[in-house]
């Protein structure tokens, strides 16, 4: 909610936003460039939260309780299916099982290409010792290889 911290409603008493607030905010926002889903998302939780204060008889009425598509156009592009064609080359770069524990690997090896600490890998793994993450997890490619030397020779 750091749109809210930054806008002017953040610093509004909750007992003195009225509706047209709550829509001018709604205004702004979008003037900001936010997207049509995050303005509602926001919305979404000041809603529960003004509801809260209702239920807590700080307010009488919710003034986030309005239609957002009302205030500002819903710009967001609909979702398109992807084609057979696409759908194949997404299809063929996938592992032919893949398990949460393929993930875990992808995980690993990531912070371990990226120049994670081994032992704060090991620690977050969740290893005994330091031999489990490096050899079974800590997959090196010839890319990382080949990085790490040139690294090597720059220095």
């Amino acid at each position: 909610m750091k749109l809210l911290e930054a806008d002017k409603l953040g610093s509004c008493p909750i007992d003195s936003v009225k509706l047209s607030d709550a829509k001018e905010w709604a205004l702004r926002m979008k003037e900001k460039g936010i997207s049509y889903k995050t303005i509602s998302n926001d919305k979404r939780s000041l809603k529960a939260a003004f509801y809260t204060a209702i239920q807590d008889d700080c307010i009488r009425k919710n003034p986030f309780d309005f239609q957002l598509n009302t205030v500002i156009e819903d710009d967001t592009e609909p979702k398109v299916p992807p084609s057979q064609e696409n759908r194949k080359k997404y299809e063929e770069a996938l592992p032919k099982v893949m398990t949460p524990h393929t993930l875990r690997h992808t995980f690993c090896t990531n912070l371990a290409n990226a120049g994670m600490n081994p032992k704060a890998l090991q620690y977050i793994m969740g290893h005994s010792n330091i031999t489990m993450t490096l050899n079974y997890y800590a997959h090196a490619t010839f890319a990382s290889a080949r990085a790490e030397m040139e690294r090597l020779i720059a220095a």
